[in-house]
């Protein structure tokens, strides 16, 4: 719903002015928004375009959705050590068609 701007099989589930407030960085965290963590600097997220926001959860959780590539990936019990790297190589595989 996130990356289709709040609709799902035709209605709408999320207003678009709440996503667009979600991403929108904190002011005193440029890279956290509401609930999200931002790649704003392409730095947090190697790989991911500037555009991505992450969701992180307990026990290596992560989904990503990335609108430069039109693409939500989830990673599911992920290393924290090793989740910059999967991001990357996922992220640049579907970047690549």
């Amino acid at each position: 719903m996130l990356l289709e701007g709040g609709m799902s099989k035709g209605h709408r589930i999320l207003d678009e002015a709440w996503i667009a407030h979600m991403v929108m960085p904190c002011p005193i965290a440029p890279f956290y928004g509401q609930l999200l963590w931002l790649n704003r600097d392409g730095l947090a997220f190697r790989g991911a375009s500037t555009q991505a926001y992450f969701m992180l959860g307990a026990g290596g959780h992560y989904v990503c959705v990335d609108p430069a590539i039109d693409a939500v990936m989830v990673l599911r019990w992920l290393d924290p050590l090793h989740a910059g790297t999967a991001i990357h190589k996922v992220a640049t595989a579907l970047a690549a068609g």
